[in-house]
């Protein structure tokens, strides 16, 4: 019970005013009563049921607890079916309505960030901007190709609300990339299964194959401007959610399936342009075999811009080094670590502030933001053996929360 008196959940003085309102229909009641006690005549087992036979005073305490542990009880099961029926997918959690407000409340308060990405790359971003040590309210934009396991780590592990986690379009869609060499690619998994290093000249999403062929008596053969004359339609969460932001975060992850799908979508590209909000880019501290090879962070950011149009405020970038075991079996799979640019690259410059001396160095135009970020802790890694998705432990280098959010906090309260 004393959850609801707990401060941020904005709800005391309503209960004050609901117990005032009780209270006068109790006092209201009890004229009525005090009235026929005077003027009817009650039988004498009525004497018995109002307690009569005992001191008013421990009489009318007997009445406030028994009242107040019913009270109480009703209030519980009330509480417990609210959110049964508001909220299904919590239903066998412990949890009551004032605790549920509660949570609602902090998610709406403090500066409003809309993270976009998918993987476990996201999960440390969204952990950490609830470290800044100031209150933010976190959207993520999940990856269109994502599964329900990352939906439940945000909603177990970080507490994400379903009115916070967003697709960015619906069912009956594919992802579609266009290889440089013209060849078409449909879906997510099929991207990540490319070996033979042929640059990906375009990604794009179309409603899906089988609604083009059969749901819209199409025949034709298969092409680039076939396809994207079908485009899906955007969640409009999604857009609002960029619309209203103070800051919108790219979360590391697959570049190809994870980071660009989104933003390639034209209204998603749009909001993000017209937004005034601050762009950062959180760049991943590994390539990706096959896909990345070789990719610099100025080739991340250069490729977003090239696919999206897009380009960023923020770049946030690892220096730390990765220990020799965990580096030697990056290495069996062939990633590297990412590198600022290659050293004649023409994307980093550096700017030298006459009056204090300090230096800020720019690639692709965005300010580069660096530190020791990354932690080797072991962690469950899904993997595909046989068409069956399983889980095995490996120390693999992750972005540390800790380290992450005075960062991300120095950027939201425009201290770079």
């Amino acid at each position: 019970m004393w959850k609801w008196f707990q401060p941020g959940i904005g709800l005391k003085r309503w209960l004050a005013v609901l117990f005032l309102g009780i209270v006068m229909i109790a006092l209201g009641v009890a004229y009525w009563l005090a009235e026929l006690y005077r003027t009817v005549a009650f039988p004498p087992i009525a004497y018995w049921l109002t307690l009569q036979f005992i001191n008013q005073w421990v009489r009318g305490l007997l009445f406030v607890l028994v009242g107040g542990g019913l009270a109480w009880w009703g209030w519980h099961n009330l509480s417990r079916n609210v959110v049964r029926t508001l909220v299904p997918e919590r239903a066998d959690e412990q949890i009551g309505l004032a605790q549920l407000m509660y949570e609602r409340k902090q998610a709406e308060r403090g500066r409003k960030v809309t993270v976009i990405g998918g993987g476990t790359g996201l999960l440390p971003v969204v952990r950490a901007l609830t470290m800044t040590g100031e209150p933010v309210q976190v959207k993520v934009i999940l990856s269109a190709a994502e599964q329900g396991r990352i939906v439940t780590l945000l909603r177990d592990q970080l507490g994400l609300t379903g009115r916070q986690v967003i697709f960015p379009v619906g069912d009956h869609v594919s992802l579609w990339a266009e290889l440089a060499d013209g060849r078409l690619v449909e879906g997510a998994t099929a991207i990540e299964r490319l070996e033979n290093g042929l640059p990906i000249r375009r990604l794009f999403f179309s409603r899906s194959l089988r609604r083009i062929r059969v749901w819209e008596n199409v025949e034709s053969e298969l092409s680039v401007d076939l396809l994207r004359s079908y485009p899906p339609d955007v969640n409009p969460d999604a857009v609002q959610a960029i619309r209203e932001a103070e800051a919108i975060v790219i979360a590391p992850g697959r570049l190809y399936t994870d980071v660009l799908p989104t933003l390639t979508l034209p209204e998603i590209g749009a909001a993000i342009r017209m937004s005034e909000a601050k762009r950062i880019f959180i760049c991943n501290i590994m390539t990706e075999p096959t896909k990345t090879d070789g990719f610099t962070v100025a080739d991340h950011l250069r490729v977003v811009r090239e696919m999206t149009g897009l380009e960023m405020d923020y770049v946030v970038v690892n220096e730390a080094p990765i220990s020799p075991d965990v580096l030697e079996k990056y290495r069996l799979e062939g990633a590297e670590p990412v590198r600022l640019a290659q050293a004649e690259h023409e994307a980093v410059s550096r700017l030298i502030f006459a009056d204090t001396g300090e230096a800020t160095t720019l690639v692709e135009g965005a300010v580069v933001v660096s530190g020791a970020l990354i932690t080797e802790e072991p962690q469950l890694i899904p993997y595909r053996s046989n068409g069956e998705i399983r889980m095995r432990e490996l120390a693999i280098a992750r972005h540390d929360p800790q380290r992450l959010a005075p960062l991300l906090g120095r950027i939201l309260q425009e201290k770079l």
